[in-house]
């Protein structure tokens, strides 16, 4: 069997891994190896060359060499199927033997497509067009395997970081497109801020990294409510914790209060997957007249969907009841009802954290360790002196207030040593 028909078996026979042969690259390099069967060659170099176009668009580099091994690889990691999602869930000796099988056969079938020896392609498509052509990918200067990465470990990675998208993004969210499809979209750019980058709240920090473990270890966690003071942290803890348990398979998924309505879909979307989720709702407050509310009720703990043991909320709010009250609530049919529905909306978390503002002497220490965490050496009396002067100019004394010093102050660093 010649090669061309040979790797274009490979792609046809693929089972689990199906999906891939729709990845637009692998649809050029089936049409580019059917023409190169036929006689009449008119085709070949435009189909040569817009493989090689969509590759350069899609593929990651390798250094300075296109790697058709990595992309290819790539597309068998991020692939979700049968085996990719048993794999998450379940670890490698629960998994059905005759699915191993089947993973097996497609990953020797991938093997042909990462091995495709593109010096012989080149030279079979110069001799049909009488002409030479500029190679797409260079050789490597050692051999590779890709069955290095062989079933169990690949098992083992879809166990720990999860496939598809959720192998790829730390955190998500939920968006709607313009046709209306509601999805859950990348976040490409995560805050890298650590546990360790914020300065107090002590307390607070344990609470949630206990409730946090109990999550990732399958036991039932409480929902939180991050409360207190505007630019305290609240949010930051969020992103912390995210990125301390990301690699035990922690993931985030922001719902804006708008969007509260779609739960059901959301939830459906996360409780079979093998990972652990927080649903992260950021500002949570209504106004009276608001009944938004009546969804993130059912969220929490009051509607017929019961929460996946997999899945906790985390919202951060400006003030302890999350629906501001007016006297006019009291003209209400059922006052007393009314009022308490709307008041225990934010009882129904089953851990309220207080963020309020620090006091001077804090609000220091905050400047001090961002400052030394980004290599910041400036004399001390004038960054505390420079500090105070901005808290009272801007924001008050706050972490968020602390971490714009910092920024306006490293850059005029690098201005005055540049």
């Amino acid at each position: 069997m010649n090669i061309e028909k040979k790797i274009l078996r490979s792609i046809d026979s693929l089972i689990l891994w199906r999906n891939i042969r729709c990845n637009s690259i692998l649809i050029k390099l089936e049409r580019l190896l059917n023409n190169m069967l036929k006689e009449d060659c008119h085709s070949l170099i435009d189909d040569y060359y817009s493989l090689f176009h969509a590759f350069i668009e899609k593929a990651k580099w390798d250094g300075d060499i296109h790697s058709w091994q990595n992309y290819i690889k790539q597309l068998v990691e991020l692939d979700e199927n049968q085996f990719s999602l048993k794999a998450e869930r379940l670890n490698f000796q629960d998994i059905p033997m005759p699915m191993v099988n089947l993973a097996k056969q497609d990953l020797e079938r991938i093997e042909h497509i990462i091995k495709i020896p593109w010096d012989l392609i080149i030279r079979k498509i110069e001799d049909k067009l009488g002409q030479s052509i500029e190679p797409i990918f260079k050789k490597k200067t050692k051999k590779e395997s890709f069955l290095n990465l062989d079933i169990e470990k690949l098992a083992e990675k879809f166990n720990t970081h999860g496939c598809g998208q959720f192998g790829v993004y730390r955190g998500f969210r939920w968006n709607v497109s313009k046709e209306g499809r509601r999805y859950l979209e990348g976040i490409e750019n995560i805050d890298a801020i650590e546990l360790e980058d914020l300065v107090g709240y002590d307390i607070q920090k344990k609470r949630l990294i206990e409730n946090t473990k109990l999550l990732l270890s399958g036991y039932s966690a409480n929902n939180a409510l991050l409360y207190g003071d505007k630019g305290t942290g609240k949010s930051s803890m969020v992103k912390a914790i995210l990125n301390r348990y990301y690699n035990r398979g922690l993931r985030a998924v922001e719902v804006p209060k708008d969007n509260l309505e779609e739960y059901y879909d959301i939830l459906s979307i996360l409780e079979n997957r093998g990972l652990k989720f927080i649903i992260f709702i950021d500002d949570l407050s209504f106004e009276e007249s608001e009944s938004e509310y009546k969804h993130i009720k059912a969220l929490l703990e009051g509607g017929l969907k019961e929460r996946p043991k997999n899945v906790v909320i985390y919202a951060t709010s400006n003030r302890r009841h999350l629906i501001r009250q007016s006297f006019d609530d009291r003209d209400e049919v059922t006052p007393a009802d009314a009022i308490q529905e709307k008041l225990s909306l934010s009882d129904r978390f089953g851990i309220t954290l207080t963020f309020m503002s620090p006091s001077q002497k804090e609000y220091i220490a905050i400047v001090k360790n961002i400052a030394a965490s980004r290599g910041l050496t400036v004399d001390e009396d004038y960054l505390i002196e420079s500090a105070l002067s901005w808290s009272m100019r801007y924001n008050g004394t706050s972490g968020r207030t602390a971490r714009q010093f910092i920024d306006h102050l490293e850059g005029l660093t690098a201005i005055n040593v540049h």
